[in-house]
């Protein structure tokens, strides 16, 4: 047999090369057509919802949820929307549930396994964006009080009140936590707290919302639930409230609650957080009467807000701004 000539020899080996750089550039772009074409379509829902209710930014409060409501079916008759019982609550996947209070809205799309959600808050700043974003929700561990207190939670047992679990008066959860004033005075406050320390920094612009339900009987006053977020060299505490009757207030109503209420602390990270401290009793040093109950504690994480939607938010609200000192 002839030998082959070198020219003739290079001349396959170029086109097994060529063949192999088809073959992963065709492997590349099916990778990502496929990963494309699971990406959800609620942010893109959310988003055209958002254009709906970001007329609000002008005004000092946000509308009732039902006149929110209203608009969005208007404006987008082929998406559905319901009214979520809380901030936490999910909808139908496929639907988007809003949930209003005076300076803050919620729009939640639930999907298979998380949901997409933006939220919008009224600060001094004027209107404040975040999202879409996907967020998961989860129990805190033994926020269900179906186990003893400690360790789970570490409990100080002030003189102000006692604590314990109460499997005869509760809402979702197989039991509740109930705090019980005694009416007297103290030098230490009793509290009922939970740490959680992250396996690396959460960065600024973290948002964190603690969410539970209580009810109460003969309250004398409100019981203080928080959420503090640890930097590295400081701290920063935010303060939980409830919407009960049409009333804001903070922690658990005083008084007597004919229903469970739910209550939230939202948190967003200033400085990157290292861990978080769950305040779920705080009853301070004041004496305190009658009975709170707790209930199916639940706490939700998500990362920075987009950049694109918070960044154009930011622009607008500076636009204002100037517009008005002009």
């Amino acid at each position: 047999m002839p030998e082959l000539s070198a020219h003739a020899r290079r001349v396959p080996l170029v086109l097994v090369l060529v063949a192999t750089i088809i073959a992963a550039i065709s492997a590349l772009v099916s990778s990502r057509t496929t990963s494309s074409s699971r990406t959800p379509p609620a942010n893109d829902d959310l988003r055209r919802a958002l254009a709906i209710v970001d007329t609000t930014a002008v005004a000092a409060t946000f509308p009732t949820a039902s006149v929110e409501l209203a608009r969005l079916r208007a404006a987008l008759p082929h998406t559905g929307f319901r009214v979520l019982a809380n901030p936490y609550g999910q909808s139908a996947i496929g639907t988007i549930g809003i949930y209003v209070l005076p300076r803050a809205l919620w729009l939640r799309q639930a999907q298979r396994n998380s949901a997409a959600e933006v939220f919008q808050a009224l600060t001094g700043d004027g209107l404040r964006t975040y999202g879409p974003q996907q967020v998961r929700d989860g129990v805190v561990g033994d926020g269900l009080f179906d186990q003893p207190l400690s360790p789970s939670w570490t409990v100080q047992r002030g003189p102000i009140a006692s604590v314990t679990r109460d499997p005869l008066v509760r809402y979702l959860a197989p039991a509740s936590l109930r705090a019980t004033g005694t009416g007297q005075p103290g030098a230490s406050a009793t509290t009922v707290t939970k740490s959680v320390v992250f396996a690396r920094t959460a960065p600024i612009g973290t948002r964190y919302l603690l969410a539970l339900y209580a009810r109460s009987q003969r309250l004398s006053r409100p019981l203080e639930i928080d959420l503090r977020l640890n930097y590295r060299h400081s701290y920063q505490f935010f303060f939980g409230v409830s919407l009960y009757n049409g009333v804001l207030a903070p922690g658990v109503p005083a008084g007597t609650t004919s229903r469970w209420v739910p209550i939230t602390v939202t948190a967003i990270a200033a400085r990157p957080v290292r861990s978080i401290d769950i305040f779920l009793v705080n009853t301070g040093l004041q004496p305190l009467r009658g009975v709170a109950w707790l209930d199916y504690v639940v706490l939700r994480t998500s990362e920075s807000p987009a950049p694109r939607v918070a960044q154009a938010r930011r622009r607008i609200s500076s636009a204002k701004r100037g517009a008005h000192t002009r």
